[in-house]
């Protein structure tokens, strides 16, 4: 892990933001697992031009880090935890705001808290089954018919037409929602 931080640091520290990375490796626990991931997965990426990039005015709004204009957040949640928990969410700013402008949003998700899980059936997954079982929870959140028109009217007609296909609410629930290979709709789902 030593030789991961150093060859990380090595070749960001330039990168507006890194020291916000550094600052979370020293606090709490979640924060620093959050900064293990981001500095695992990126430590061969070439194209990172800011962490901690804010995007729109408010305190949740970041993403963790900017690669090749596309923004990125790094989600190192645990499956029994927060994964298993998303249906019962709201819709958050962030996500509304993902599908408004897809082409620059992704969530990648930290494959090795799939293998490091107590339960089993997570820890035998393999990357194809974690992202399947991500998208089902998010699956369960799309399925509220008031998280629907929530989307729906924070999209507005026009936009919402455009990125799913289709006109109203029960056709975005009879028909995009259930398709799990739907990208339009799961396409920010990522795996690493």
């Amino acid at each position: 892990m030593l030789n991961i931080l150093e060859s990380f640091a090595n070749r960001y520290s330039k990168i507006p933001g890194f020291e916000l990375i550094v600052k979370d490796l020293s606090l709490d626990v979640r924060k620093q697992k959050g900064a293990e991931f981001i500095s695992r997965i990126l430590k061969d990426k070439a194209g990172v031009t800011a962490f901690e990039f804010k995007y729109i005015d408010e305190l949740n709004n970041t993403a963790d880090f900017v690669l090749n204009t596309k923004l990125i957040d790094g989600k190192s949640w645990s499956v029994t935890g927060s994964i298993n928990k998303i249906g019962g969410w709201d819709l958050s700013k962030q996500l509304k705001d993902y599908f408004k402008n897809d082409e620059i949003f992704e969530l990648w998700f930290d494959y090795s808290r799939f293998k490091k899980s107590k339960n089993s059936s997570y820890s035998k997954m393999t990357k194809d089954q974690a992202v399947k079982h991500i998208k089902e929870q998010y699956q369960k959140l799309f399925l509220k018919e008031s998280k629907a028109q929530e989307l729906f009217d924070y999209m507005g007609e026009t936009r919402f037409i455009e990125e799913f296909q289709v006109d109203n609410i029960d056709d975005f629930l009879d028909v995009v929602v259930p398709n799990l290979n739907n990208t339009e709709l799961y396409g920010f789902i990522k795996v690493k």
